[in-house]
Formats: structure tokens, C-alpha cells, sequence
């Protein structure tokens, strides 16, 4: 098996959870641990953005990777890379985002070393 299938099975595995607010907060916070753990280990900031809907808090996550290397200027975009980590109720989510959690995941390790 290759790195990379590797790697995509075991975000599958971390990620493919019920992870709903009302139902499942726990695993919820689980995965957004496993987030930031996996972008901070890639070399992306993270932070929160906090929002509300139905009456409720809820919170992004944001990765950001600025530019690097002699080609980085301070007025280059950075890049950021969003998904939604919850599920609906009842759901495992392995369909419910996990699949594009993992992908998203990956796409963030190999953008790390470049100068964009």
C-alpha cells in the first residue's frame, strides 16, 4: 500500500465517525482535534471562527498556509483549505465529509513545502 492510501485510510478511520453537535459533541471535538493535530503537523496555522446558526454556537476551522521562500511577499494570498467536520444526526459520516476531510488532509501535507 502506498503512503498516500495509507495516510487517506487512516484520516478515513480517525474521521469516519458520527460527529454531530447535538448527538455526538464528543466525537465532534475529537475530530476537530484530529484537524488541527494533522494541519499543525503539515505546517499550516489553524485558528476557530466562531458563527452561530439556529440559535446555536458553532466553530470553522481555518488552516492557512502563508508563502514561503524567496519568493513570498507580504502581499501574496494565503491559502486556505475548508471543509465541514460535522455529520447529520445518525450518520457515520464516512460520506458526510470524512472522504473530502481526507483528501483536504492530504492536499495539505503536500502543499507544505511549497513556495506558492
Amino acid at each position: 500500500m502506498t503512503d498516500r492510501r495509507t495516510r487517506l485510510i487512516s484520516h478515513l478511520h480517525a474521521l469516519a465517525v458520527e460527529r454531530h453537535p447535538e448527538t455526538e459533541p464528543l466525537a465532534l471535538q475529537q475530530a476537530v482535534a484530529y484537524l488541527v493535530e494533522q494541519f499543525s503537523l503539515f505546517g499550516w496555522e489553524t485558528s476557530r471562527h466562531a458563527f452561530q446558526a439556529w440559535g446555536k454556537d458553532y466553530q470553522n476551522i481555518v488552516a492557512v498556509k502563508s508563502p514561503v521562500g524567496d519568493e513570498a511577499r507580504e502581499q501574496d494570498p494565503p491559502i486556505i483549505l475548508g471543509a465541514h467536520y460535522d455529520t447529520v444526526a445518525g450518520s457515520p459520516g464516512a460520506d458526510d465529509n470524512a472522504s473530502a476531510l481526507a483528501v483536504l488532509l492530504e492536499v495539505a501535507l503536500q502543499l507544505r513545502a511549497a513556495t506558492l
